[in-house]
């Protein structure tokens, strides 16, 4: 299972990545932080002529990835997260089945489906 951890507070979610460490000893299999995204928001000071005046804001988005155990089906844990914090959390995507590969030996043939 996967657990999937956004917030925009940095500290919240080390100190939370740190207490489920503790918690969950030997359950936690991996833990991957994800690269921050940066948006950025603009509004007008002014509703009516100073267009000009415009104020920028810049709101970071901290992500990580906890992979547990299976053996873990306790759902408290998306429960109990601090709510500064979105948790989801999933089970392991099944793997795609292989898709067929086209070839063709010159221009203008229609494509061969090779197994």
């Amino acid at each position: 299972m996967q657990l999937k951890l956004i917030t925009t507070n940095k500290k919240l979610l080390s100190v939370y990545i740190l207490f489920l460490k503790k918690f969950y000893q030997k359950k936690i299999c991996k833990i991957i932080y994800l690269p921050i995204t940066k948006s950025c928001l603009t509004l007008l000071k002014s509703p009516h002529v100073h267009k000009k005046a415009k104020e920028q804001f810049l709101i970071k988005k901290y992500k990580a990835i906890i992979f547990l155990d299976a053996s873990i089906l306790n759902f408290n844990i998306v429960q109990n997260v601090p709510p500064m914090i979105q948790a989801t959390i999933s089970s392991f995507p099944p793997s795609p089945p292989p898709r067929p590969r086209f070839f063709s030996l010159r221009r203008g043939f229609e494509p061969l489906l090779m197994q």
